[in-house]
């Protein structure tokens, strides 16, 4: 019989796959999955602990231009209160399909379009983006017995760019049975977040790491057995929707009250899935640092098979950032990350200069 922590860890490379929702892991990577390098850390010095505030929600503002009006945000599109219709099948090989343009082309590209609509909108994107910040997590849950570990959150700007760094660890933090890293970057435009790569790594206790890749393109996007799928624009991964959700809420694109819905299309490993969250109840939390008001979202209605329900808690005082998450399978295997400490913040706020995404080897 296989030890205990051994079919624990197992379990928890399912249950913290994606996440949100990771349908299972590919049986083979792409070439390019396996050549392509990984993507460094945008440099940020993250020191200064985040002090709570209440959040400053813009107004929604229509202007003729799509301009910001006063100097506020970028006007949206609008909300989906349901997810789009969308085929997770493969798109069929085509002799007419483009090869795939570098991702630091298509990233610089999106940084000038968001550029092309003038310093008002360069101030907005400023404003409406929280400084980077790193959030730390203790992880404790429940398969055949218990199991714990710890998580880290970094959401990095630089200039236009982003990344957000998901890495959790089960077991010892010295002999972590089970590490994984998740990293997604892109670029910030007027309508949120463009992932350009999502990249994930994982490794189990004296095994070696498996990586996998997702790039995006506009509209599509390449999944890690190289298959290409249609992606529509506000398309996220899983590492960047809960920074995509808390942008919604800060630029009032999205009213935090209970009933409201949310509706996003997820790029998972075999193709892009309709996803919709709902503002179930306005909760107080314990936390580290005292008691938190946060929001707590719940996936409905979803469509992924073999997906797994992640549910949210995002804190106004922190940006709407997520303080706590609870991720089930069935009703008796669950795992949560709960707030560890206080969160670290860089010290000065980012200067919207061009800053190129990551990009692949051709």
């Amino acid at each position: 019989m296989k030890p205990r922590w051994l079919l624990a860890a197992w379990v928890l490379l399912v249950l913290l796959g994606h996440w949100v929702a990771w349908s299972g892991w590919r049986q083979g990577l792409s070439m390019s999955d396996l050549n392509r390098p990984p993507i460094e850390r945008l440099s940020v010095d993250l020191r200064r602990p985040v002090t709570l505030q209440r959040p400053q929600v813009a107004e929604r503002v229509l202007n003729p231009r799509g301009t910001v009006a006063s100097g506020v945000r970028m006007e949206s599109k609008p909300i989906l209160k349901e997810p789009p219709a969308l085929d997770p099948k493969p798109l069929e090989p085509s002799a007419a399909t483009p090869e795939p343009a570098p991702a630091a082309a298509d990233g610089a590209a999106s940084e000038a379009s968001a550029q092309s609509q003038g310093s008002d909108a360069g101030s907005a994107l400023g404003a409406e983006w929280p400084r980077s910040l790193r959030l730390k997590y203790r992880l404790n849950g429940h398969y055949r017995g218990p199991v714990f570990g710890e998580a880290e959150v970094e959401w990095l700007r630089q200039g236009l760019r982003y990344q957000v760094r998901l890495r959790v660890q089960v077991g010892p933090s010295m002999t972590p049975f089970l590490r994984r890293e998740l990293v997604s970057d892109g670029v910030i435009t007027p309508e949120g977040i463009r992932p350009r790569r999502y990249d994930e790594s994982t490794q189990l206790l004296l095994s070696p790491a498996r990586r996998a890749s997702l790039v995006f393109e506009p509209g599509r996007l390449q999944d890690a057995a190289g298959r290409w799928h249609e992606a529509p624009e506000a398309v996220q991964d899983s590492a960047s929707q809960f920074v995509h959700l808390a942008w919604l809420f800060l630029t009032g694109r999205v009213t935090a009250q209970e009933g409201e819905t949310i509706a996003l299309p997820l790029a998972l490993p075999r193709g892009v899935y309709p996803w919709r969250y709902a503002l179930e109840q306005r909760q107080s939390l314990e936390s580290v640092m005292g008691l938190l008001d946060t929001w707590h979202l719940v996936p409905q209605g979803v469509q992924a098979p073999g997906a797994l329900i992640a549910e949210v808690w995002l804190a106004p005082e922190l940006h709407f950032m997520p303080v706590q998450l609870l991720i089930r399978q069935g009703e008796d295997n669950w795992v949560q990350l709960s707030l560890a400490e206080a969160p670290l913040e860089e010290d000065a706020a980012p200067q919207n200069a061009p800053s190129q995404p990551a990009s692949d080897p051709p």
